[in-house]
C-alpha cells in the first residue's frame, strides 16, 4: 500500500516538475526573442513634411505587433533637427546617428549590447557646410569621425577628425581613411551620402582625393592592393594632376567597407548601364568582379551585415514612365505617400538579393512590394520589412526557406535597420 502511495506520489512530483521546467522554458525562451531583436525607425530627410520621428522598438511576437520603447530623435520641426544620417555599424556593436543634415554636429551613439542608453557629444558650433561624414576605425586611434567640409566664411575645405573614446579633436591625417568603415545606403530615395569617393589610375592604383586648408587639391595613394587591369575603370577624358603628375583617372565610390570586405561602385564610361562592383576580401587579399543576375538591373543600393551584402536590385533609371505603369506602382491611393514617389526614379525590382562573400552564393527573395527595406542578417536569418510588414527568413545552402511574418503594424513603414542584443529593456507586453 506504501509502495502504491509513493509510486503515485512520485509520478505526481515528476509530472509537476516536468510541467515547472517546461512553462521555465517556454518563458525563457519567449523573453530571449523579443528581448533580442530591436528595431530602429527613421532616416535622413532634409524635407520637413516627409521627416518621422527616430524611435526604437521591440516585437512582441504574441500579437505580432512593435511595442515602442522610446525616441531617439523626436520628429524635426526645424532644419536644424533634422537627421543627418542613421548607420548601423555591426562589427564594432554600434548604432550612430546625428542631426541637423548636411551639418551635423551633434553625434548620437547606442551601443547595441546596452540599447536602454544613449551616449552623445557635440563637435563643435561651427556653421560650416559638411560634404560627408564618416567613421573611421582606426588600429592605433579608435573610432573617429572624420568630416569634410567647405567652410562658409573663408570659402575654403577644411577636415576634421574627432575621437569618440577621448572626445578630443585629433589631426587630420588621410592616411587613417583606408580604416574607414561603411555599413552602407538606407532607404532608396534617401541620401545619407555614406560612400567614399577615390580616384582610380590606369595601373590600378586607388587615390583619396582630398583638400587641405588652403584649398589645394590633393591626392592621398592607398595601401590596398592594385586594381586588375582589366577592371580598371575606362574614363576618356578623365586626366587629374596626381601629386604633380597628370594622370588618365577614372572613379570609384568604396560603397561597403567592414572588418571582412571593402566594395566598390566602378563608374565605367565603356558600360554606361550595367552595375560594375568589385569586391577585395581580406581573406584572400585580392580583387574580383560582382555581378548583379538579376535581368535588367543597373544599380543596386547595397547594405553590409558581416559577411553578407544584401539590396534591392535597380532597374533603368531613364525608363520613360507611362501613365499605365505610373498607376501600377501608385496603386492603393500611393501617388499621396512620397516613398513611392522618390521610389519610381530609382525604379527597384520586386525581390531581394543577398550574398554571401564568404562562399561566393547568391539567394533572392521574392517581394510582393518595391517599398521595402532589408533590416539585418544574422545567423544565416534575413529580416526585411514590406511595407508594414515585418518577416524573417532563413538561408542555407538549400536556398531560401519559407518567409515567417514577424509583424504587421503602421509603424513598421519607417523601420530601415535592425539589431539583437542579449540585453533587454523591460518586459514585453504581450
Amino acid at each position: 500500500m506504501n509502495h502504491t502511495i509513493y509510486k503515485y506520489l512520485g509520478t505526481f512530483f515528476l509530472l509537476l516538475t516536468f510541467i515547472v521546467w517546461s512553462r521555465t522554458v517556454i518563458r525563457t525562451e519567449s523573453s530571449i526573442e523579443t528581448g533580442q531583436i530591436y528595431f530602429v525607425s527613421g532616416y535622413s530627410e532634409l524635407n520637413l513634411q516627409n521627416s518621422v520621428a527616430t524611435e526604437l522598438y521591440q516585437l512582441s511576437t504574441e500579437s505580432k505587433s512593435l511595442v515602442f520603447l522610446s525616441t531617439l530623435l523626436p520628429k524635426p520641426d526645424t532644419i536644424a533637427d533634422t537627421v543627418s544620417f542613421i548607420r548601423a555599424y555591426y562589427d564594432n556593436r554600434l548604432l550612430i546617428y546625428a542631426k541637423p543634415s548636411y551639418n551635423p554636429t551633434n553625434y548620437f551613439i547606442v551601443d547595441m549590447d546596452d540599447p536602454c542608453r544613449t551616449r552623445n557629444f557635440k563637435i563643435n558650433d561651427r556653421m560650416d557646410s559638411t560634404l560627408y561624414s564618416y567613421i573611421i576605425d582606426s588600429p592605433n586611434k579608435g573610432l573617429i569621425i572624420a568630416e569634410i567640409l567647405w567652410s562658409d566664411k573663408e570659402g575654403q575645405p577644411t577636415n576634421i577628425f574627432f575621437n569618440i573614446n577621448t572626445e578630443k579633436h585629433e589631426e587630420f591625417i588621410p592616411n587613417d581613411f583606408q580604416y574607414v568603415i561603411i555599413s552602407g545606403l538606407s532607404g532608396i530615395g534617401h541620401d545619407d551620402r555614406s560612400w567614399l569617393d577615390f580616384l582610380v589610375d590606369a595601373d590600378g592604383i586607388l587615390f583619396f582625393p582630398w583638400s587641405d586648408v588652403s584649398g589645394r587639391r590633393q591626392s592621398h595613394k592607398m595601401d590596398w592592393p592594385l586594381l586588375p587591369k582589366s577592371l580598371v575603370p575606362v574614363e576618356k577624358n578623365g586626366r587629374m594632376q596626381i601629386n604633380g603628375i597628370e594622370k588618365q583617372v577614372g572613379g570609384a565610390s568604396l560603397v561597403i567597407a567592414n572588418k571582412n570586405f571593402k566594395l566598390l561602385s566602378i563608374r565605367d564610361s565603356t558600360k554606361p548601364t550595367e552595375p560594375v562592383f568589385q569586391l577585395f576580401k581580406k581573406s584572400t587579399n585580392s580583387w574580383q568582379e560582382l555581378r548583379i543576375p538579376t535581368p535588367g538591373a543597373e544599380s543596386i543600393q547595397f547594405k553590409s551585415f558581416g559577411k553578407w551584402l544584401a539590396g534591392i536590385p535597380l532597374g533603368n533609371r531613364h525608363t520613360v514612365f507611362t501613365s499605365e505603369i505610373i498607376e501600377k506602382i501608385y496603386a492603393e491611393q500611393r501617388q499621396n505617400d512620397y516613398r513611392y514617389q522618390a521610389l519610381v526614379g530609382s525604379n527597384p525590382m520586386k525581390e531581394i538579393f543577398i550574398y554571401d562573400t564568404e562562399s561566393e552564393k547568391h539567394y533572392i527573395i521574392p517581394i510582393e512590394d518595391i517599398e521595402s527595406e532589408v533590416l539585418l542578417i544574422e545567423n544565416n536569418i534575413v529580416y526585411y520589412r514590406v511595407q508594414e510588414k515585418l518577416y524573417r527568413v532563413s538561408i542555407n545552402n538549400e536556398g531560401v526557406g519559407k518567409p515567417e511574418l514577424l509583424a504587421q503594424d503602421p509603424a513598421s513603414r519607417n523601420i530601415y535597420w535592425a539589431f539583437t542584443s542579449s540585453k533587454s529593456c523591460g518586459e514585453i507586453p504581450k
